[in-house]
């Protein structure tokens, strides 16, 4: 949105300045990185679901903020807001994941959540060359709120209600997980499992769980792609159409 936003036909009362718009790039890193450790506290202490509806709400006071104002402090305030949903979601989403997955298939669920990303932006680029600046904002509003209403039927996950003491309500949720009465033996089983690992990982020593991040490939690479994600410069991406714009101007005075 970049270049409709600093063209002549800008939805804003005058053309953005561009120094506006390198700063809607940067503020969302700016934010993110460090809100990476206060995601760390909110899965800890508040649960992975309410961890997961708060950057659904964040992504939505963004789109949200966007529709109220084109002003240069509503643009760069938005972009900060989108910034904690974006780091809450790389942190929380494989987190929850993990937690109520099976074993079988906690590798293919995991994936989905970069295909998801990159098809969101797929959409994003395509819808944004045939809707209005407005339209586009509705569209992008819609998605999180969506999620914000249909996710408040999905259960905590068993592993942290166990962590809470919680054990018959961790039961029923894995139970509704698996799509199975929670008096049966496997249920038992798979709660017995999650019990055992949870006193493992109290007793577990550090030096424990380092070797764990890299020895366990699906924890390595959640933990990877967060960090390339959130320290690198993954941020170029919004601001890149930006970028090749002023690149094919460069390219006319050559």
């Amino acid at each position: 949105m970049g270049p409709r936003l600093m063209s002549e036909e800008t939805p804003a009362s005058a053309p953005v300045h561009p120094d506006t718009i390198s700063w809607m790039a940067s503020v969302v890193y700016l934010v993110g990185t460090p809100t990476v450790f206060l995601f760390g506290y909110i899965v800890d202490n508040f649960g992975r679901k309410k961890a997961l509806m708060v950057t659904s709400f964040s992504m939505a006071a963004c789109w949200g903020l966007k529709l109220y104002s084109t002003e240069t402090w509503a643009l760069i305030t938005a972009r900060a807001i989108v910034g904690l949903g974006v780091s809450g979601s790389y942190v929380v989403t494989p987190l929850y994941i993990k937690e109520i997955s099976e074993d079988s298939i906690r590798g293919t669920l995991g994936s989905l959540v970069v295909l998801s990303q990159n098809l969101g932006n797929l959409f994003a680029y395509v819808m944004g060359e045939y809707l209005s600046y407005h339209a586009m904002l509705w569209v992008c509003l819609i998605v999180p709120l969506l999620h914000l209403v249909l996710f408040t039927a999905m259960p905590e996950t068993p592993s942290y209600l166990l962590k809470c003491g919680k054990v018959e309500e961790a039961r029923d949720a894995l139970a509704w997980l698996r799509c199975r009465e929670s008096s049966e033996p496997a249920v038992d089983t798979e709660l017995q499992n999650l019990l055992l690992e949870l006193e493992q990982s109290k007793s577990g020593k550090l030096i424990d769980a380092l070797k764990t991040l890299v020895t366990d490939r699906s924890t390595f690479h959640e933990r990877l792609t967060i960090s390339k994600r959130l320290v690198t410069g993954n941020g170029t991406r919004t601001n890149r159409q930006t970028l090749f714009v002023h690149a094919n101007a460069l390219d006319v005075f050559d």
